[in-house]
């Protein structure tokens, strides 16, 4: 059970802030703009066409974005997590 709270405790915490970029650090990953599009015309496009254009949308959703990609993840975290839980010795749940 500490297991579980201790998984979903950092999947909760494991946000946009805390995501590591294609450098391997954290913060903004500039790989992500669209450098050919002009800022003052098109914001959206400059600041998300790069990773729009590595990430196309999905043929089972009707939306794709950042946020979707990061919950992706967590959900495939979490059911890693899960199944290693599941193949472990029983526990006392009371403890």
């Amino acid at each position: 059970m500490r297991l579980l709270a201790a998984a979903l405790f950092t999947l909760v915490l494991a946000g946009p802030a805390s995501a590591q970029n294609s450098t391997g650090t954290t913060g903004f990953d500039l790989s992500q703009l669209d450098p050919s599009a002009n800022a003052c015309v098109d914001f959206y496009q400059f600041t998300c066409g790069g990773w729009r254009a590595k990430n196309a949308l999905p043929d089972d959703k009707t939306r794709w974005g950042r946020y979707d990609e990061m919950a992706e993840r967590n959900r495939e975290k979490l059911r890693t997590l899960l199944e290693e839980a599941a193949t472990g010795a029983p526990s006392d749940a009371r403890s």
